[in-house]
């Protein structure tokens, strides 16, 4: 059993990592409710990411009736829960956190909970999405004035010129954050879990220990050498020889290139005569 594991419940799953739990999806956010048992607190349900250290967890246990699943409890009495899981999943999956739970705990618990922010587009995205709406609406208005075959060409053209520029984009942000890691980057293991899902998911350790999730390996191998930048771990790379790299960066520009001026020859005629 791997130093990762992984709890689906019905709204949220929970993954325990080498210093932390991270809880994502809709979870009850903390706080007080009548008639709820005595140091268990839920409330509204809220949609993200909680980070839970390992230092703020007093215990885990397997919850009764009427919600099955898993109870979280933090040394300050805050009770997280992970519902719809079985009985036996919740055991074990108990049994491997309370493993690893460290000797000296931290009585302030649910103060060291932390619920990152979502991270926001990068800026070069929505440039890249105002210029085909900026280009689109150029198109439109020049086609008007022209003839059928050209309105037609335009508004077909549009699509590979969308989707060339994508690919296109790919690859410089692939080349971008591997120059990043290839400077500041941090090598780790990540490890394979949740083998049965129509696509695989790698996890890896930061540096604080919280478990972080991997999307872009093969999905064959149980472990990868996975480098992440330790400001931003979700900025992340596997570990591959130099001329793979460029093999798939000059794919991605060649196909992206080819695209581009499909979608320039049929939109704008460029290259032939009308």
């Amino acid at each position: 059993m791997g130093s990762i594991q992984r709890l689906e419940g019905r709204r949220v799953s929970v993954t325990l990592g080498s210093g932390a739990l991270t809880l994502s999806g809709a979870e009850a956010r903390p706080g007080s409710r009548p008639g709820s048992r005595p140091g268990s607190r839920t409330g509204s349900r809220t949609d993200g990411i909680t980070v839970i250290p390992l230092a703020a967890v007093a215990e885990a246990r397997v919850a009764g009736p009427p919600g099955s699943g898993l109870e979280i409890v933090l040394t300050d009495g805050e009770v997280h829960r992970v519902e719809g899981v079985t009985e036996t999943a919740s055991a074990s999956f108990a049994a491997a956190l309370t493993d690893a739970l460290p000797e000296r705990r931290d009585p302030a618990g649910s103060a060291l909970v932390t619920r990152p922010a979502v991270r926001r587009t990068h800026w070069y995205r929505i440039a890249v999405v105002a210029a085909i709406a900026l280009a689109y609406a150029g198109c439109a208005v020049w086609a008007d004035d022209t003839p059928g075959e050209r309105d037609l060409g335009v508004t077909t053209g549009l699509f590979p010129l969308f989707v060339g520029l994508s690919v296109c984009l790919l690859a410089v942000e692939e080349v971008l954050r591997r120059a990043r890691l290839a400077r500041h980057g941090v090598t780790t293991v990540a490890e394979r879990v949740g083998s049965g899902d129509a696509r695989p998911r790698y996890y890896f350790n930061d540096s604080a220990g919280i478990p972080r999730p991997y999307t872009r390996g093969s999905g064959t191998a149980p472990t990868l050498a996975v480098v992440h930048d330790p400001r931003r771990p979700d900025r992340a790379a596997h570990e591959a020889p130099l001329a793979t790299v460029i093999r798939k960066v000059a794919l991605l520009l060649i196909a992206g290139g080819l695209l581009l001026w499909l979608g320039a020859w049929t939109a704008f005629g460029l290259g032939r005569p009308w």
